[in-house]
């Protein structure tokens, strides 16, 4: 019988020493946890400013595409001025 309390004290001691392991296992896989969803976020945060800058940039864009139009259709209106007076002088 002493042998059996023995034995069963062991398994006990086997097994509170496997809780421990798995306690600072879980610990450890928290940290982790935590730090994933932090990175999860910060990833969000990241992804969504730099839509807004892509938007903000082809608005851009877009404005610099009509500015050199205008800029084109004057220039052509200059050029025929520029070619009416020529052609007034001679």
């Amino acid at each position: 019988m002493k042998k059996e309390v023995e034995t069963t004290y062991a398994e006990i001691k086997k097994l509170q020493e496997e809780t421990v392991s798995i306690d600072t296992q879980m610990i450890e896989l928290r940290k982790l946890l935590a730090t994933t969803d932090a990175s999860e976020t910060l990833i969000k945060q990241f992804t969504a400013n730099l839509a807004n800058e892509v938007v903000g940039l082809e608005n851009k864009i877009t404005r610099v595409r009509t500015s050199l139009l205008e800029a084109e259709t004057q220039l052509a209106t200059a050029q025929k001025d520029l070619e009416t007076l020529r052609s007034l002088s001679k």
